[in-house]
């Protein structure tokens, strides 16, 4: 019935817009909201769940010793479902703005005290949708926050290597990644993850040894494991493909069964789950996904997929 749908859903939306008008300053009842939120969340209804944490904030500003407190963990509930509903970013930005016009815009909950800047905010965010697979929405956001520091290493990371797993690789996106190499070295930030980048880039290339013009995949690669406290999978995954393609097949198998032998380890699962519950418990205070389906997202196929090459060799 779609007349009934329809009316309900400006029920529903004039319901919220009355309640967010009607003075949520202290502490009690900013709590009461963001519970409002958590249980349509747990009953499924992410749209409304996504909208009342938006409402509060767009509808009136908050007031009171914990005003940022209130805008810190509304906002974050927004971005995170923001990403589950497939948004594109741009309401994101928006919140972003209207909350930096209002001296509320704040990072990560357990930092509600303090201001952030833009960039900043916008990056926090575009982390946030690629933790939770919405690359498109995370891109827009990368951008979005060089727009206001062109210098941020790793937004220009992360919108690099989006690139160059979903294309297109421009010559613009090109530049930036090497441009990013240099800077990462010179501030040594970041420089592992920078590092893959860069030499995934090289793969692409297929320069994968040194030459006059640089350093090849291979030695970016290998370096930025030797940053690394142990070898992240990915990293190792990517090194046996370009020692595979350099005709070092000795090499490759070496990297695969490492980043096999850490799959399969129990440990590194394990440490990897407790990464995702202190990410929702602790930085994000709002649970939204099972902890073993972000791992399975992150890892899970890539396990086979270095278990299929070891087999084919």
């Amino acid at each position: 019935n779609v007349e009934l749908a329809d009316s309900l859903e400006k029920e529903r939306t004039s319901l919220l817009e009355e309640l967010s008008s009607s003075g949520l300053d202290d502490l009690e009842s900013g709590r009461e909201w963001m519970t409002l939120v958590e249980e349509l969340f747990a009953l499924g209804d992410l749209e409304t769940a996504r909208d009342a944490s938006k409402m509060l904030l767009m509808g009136q500003t908050p007031r009171g010793e914990h005003a940022g407190y209130m805008a810190a963990n509304l906002k974050m509930r927004f971005v995170l479902l923001a990403a589950l509903t497939g948004g594109g970013g741009d309401e994101v930005i928006e919140l972003i703005y209207s909350l930096q016009e209002r001296d509320l815009l704040r990072g990560m909950p357990p930092d509600w005290h303090k201001p952030i800047e833009l960039a900043e905010a916008m990056y926090e965010a575009g982390a946030d949708f690629a933790t939770l697979n919405n690359r498109k929405g995370a891109a827009r956001l990368f951008s979005e926050a060089l727009a206001h520091d062109p210098a941020h290493v790793l937004a220009r990371n992360n919108l690099g290597y989006s690139s160059l797993e979903d294309g297109p690789i421009t010559p613009e996106i090109i530049e930036m990644i090497e441009a990013v190499e240099v800077d990462a070295r010179r501030l040594g930030a970041s420089l592992p993850e920078v590092l893959d980048t860069v030499g995934w880039l090289r793969y692409m290339q297929n320069r994968l040894e040194d030459d006059d013009r640089g350093a090849g995949a291979l030695s970016l690669l290998a370096e930025s494991i030797t940053l690394q406290e142990e070898g992240d999978p990915i990293v190792l995954d990517h090194l046996g493909d370009a020692a595979w393609k350099a005709g070092r097949p000795e090499e490759a198998a070496r990297a695969w069964s490492a980043a096999h032998a850490r799959l399969a380890d129990p440990t590194f699962r394990g440490q990897q789950m407790r990464n995702f519950n202190l990410l929702q418990g602790g930085l994000w205070q709002f649970r939204v996904v099972d902890s073993a389906s972000m791992y399975d997202r992150e890892y899970g196929s890539l396990l086979e997929k270095v278990a299929d090459k070891l087999a084919a060799i």
